[in-house]
């Protein structure tokens, strides 16, 4: 949905009064220690996902190019053209979020552009989170094409990040490229799949003594 460059979330607890069946105080402390190790997790891993399906490749495309200063800046002015997308196309809430009145500036469609093999690298699963330069395939970046514009240049028209995310769902705007925007959606969402984030979630669950004593 269209994003309003004016609003802020307000955090709610999940374990409000009443929410529990039960009122064995144990058992409520035990949920809620499950809960808080189980928000920690996904914070982290919606973190990994947005610097591995965005931000290092935008820095790898950047690098190939050889424009050093666009790479530095994808971090703050990219990623909040990126985050802004994601919230107005999936309504996801990232760990940070967007400054929706930045400068729509270092965002790059890197699909168009990024070397697809090295990009293929940096997806693989054991790569997941990790800066592009710590990938051998991909310490040596390069392109297939460069992107026109590609200083401001992620798909949708608009000079700040708020104008971009809601070109994105403009169901009057240009259905191709809504078309070029689903894989990069695609990706993301696919870094939440059961098959993927259950065995880590449990993983981490197990590693802690608080959350395994709680299960």
């Amino acid at each position: 949905r269209p994003v309003d460059a004016s609003y802020s979330p307000i955090g709610k607890s999940p374990m409000a009064a009443g929410a529990c069946a039960t009122h064995d105080p144990r058992l409520e402390d035990a949920r809620q220690r499950l809960w808080d190790e189980a928000f920690a997790f996904t914070d982290d891993w919606k973190e990994k996902a947005l610097v591995t399906v965005f931000l290092e490749p935008a820095k790898m495309y950047y690098a190939a190019c050889g424009e050093h200063l666009l790479a530095e800046n994808v971090e703050v002015h990219g990623a909040s053209v990126y985050l802004a997308v994601l919230m107005s196309a999936l309504g996801v809430w990232c760990p940070r979020l967007p400054f929706l009145l930045d400068m729509a500036f270092a965002a790059v469609s890197f699909l168009d552009g990024a070397d697809p093999e090295q990009l293929a690298a940096l997806w693989r699963q054991e790569n997941f989170g990790k800066p592009y330069a710590s990938v051998p395939e991909c310490r040596e970046p390069r392109v297939s094409a460069r992107v026109c514009n590609h200083e401001c240049s992620f798909l949708f028209h608009g000079a700040q990040a708020w104008q971009v995310a809601n070109n994105a769902v403009d169901a009057e705007g240009l259905h191709e490229r809504r078309q070029r925007l689903r894989p990069y959606l695609h990706k993301f969402a696919s870094c939440f799949s059961a098959e993927v984030v259950v065995p880590k979630l449990a993983q981490h669950l197990l590693s802690r003594d608080d959350s395994c004593a709680a299960l």
